[in-house]
């Protein structure tokens, strides 16, 4: 659990964090009762949503960019 923790708090978007993948299936309703959902695997690559996942604990691998 403290890596997955490790984890989320690297996915914040930052440069270098090209995408990350969820570990488990993850999803909420928002206070306009819209349900967000992601599956097991799924890679997410908008910083925005990469946030929010982080924000909403959501247990996540970060995937780094390719070094040139």
């Amino acid at each position: 659990m403290a890596a997955a923790r490790r984890a989320a708090a690297a996915a914040t978007p930052r440069k270098g964090v090209a995408a990350v993948r969820l570990c488990c299936p993850f999803g909420f309703f928002d206070e306009d009762g819209v349900e967000h959902y992601w599956r097991t695997g799924q890679r997410v690559t908008d910083p925005v949503e990469i946030a929010l996942l982080n924000e909403r604990g959501a247990e996540i691998e970060v995937e780094q960019c390719p070094q040139p």
